[in-house]
């Protein structure tokens, strides 16, 4: 059972064919997968970037959805739909777990969570990236609103104590 953490794969070059090797449908179906490019030239990191983001961006794969994609290069100004992280401490520690073997518990969790990645498999990531784009705007919204409240409540609270002085 593979638990979800990075999986890490390191392309050899920026050929093409290198690049498709390790570009597979479902390829972060199971865990999350960080590509290891900083050993190559700026040039080459810069190719497989845009390669990658080709890559997702004709496919019906998602880079977000269900577990992350991650670029591991120096090349930190490359904004893309891909996140590029400087190196592999960079990577955010949520999956970062030492691999071991998983208590009865987890296990049963990842039995479900099997069950689930099949419905995850048959849904739309473009689709799910809008909905979760839509979803985020909303809580956006929804603080804002919330810190403006407050924003007032200390004001009237300020207000009443100067009334009392």
């Amino acid at each position: 059972m593979n638990l979800p953490i990075y999986q890490m794969v390191t392309v050899k070059s920026a050929l093409l064919e290198d690049v498709t090797e390790v570009l597979v449908n479902g390829m972060n179906q199971h865990r999350p997968v960080a590509l290891v490019i900083d050993h190559l030239t700026r040039d080459d990191q810069r190719e497989i970037i845009g390669l990658v983001e080709n890559w997702f961006s004709e496919g019906l794969n998602s880079p977000r959805y269900p577990y992350p994609v991650y670029l591991v290069s120096p090349l930190g100004e490359a904004l893309g739909q891909v996140p590029v992280v400087a190196n592999v401490k960079a990577l955010p520690a949520f999956f970062r777990k030492k691999e071991g073997k998983p208590n009865v518990r987890e296990t049963q969790l990842i039995t479900r969570n099997r069950i689930m990645q099949q419905e995850v498999r048959n849904s739309d990531p473009l689709q799910v990236d809008a909905t979760l784009l839509r979803y985020g705007l909303h809580h956006r919204q929804l603080w804002r609103l919330v810190e403006e409240g407050a924003f007032y409540e200390r004001l009237l609270a300020r207000l009443r104590q100067k009334g009392q002085a």
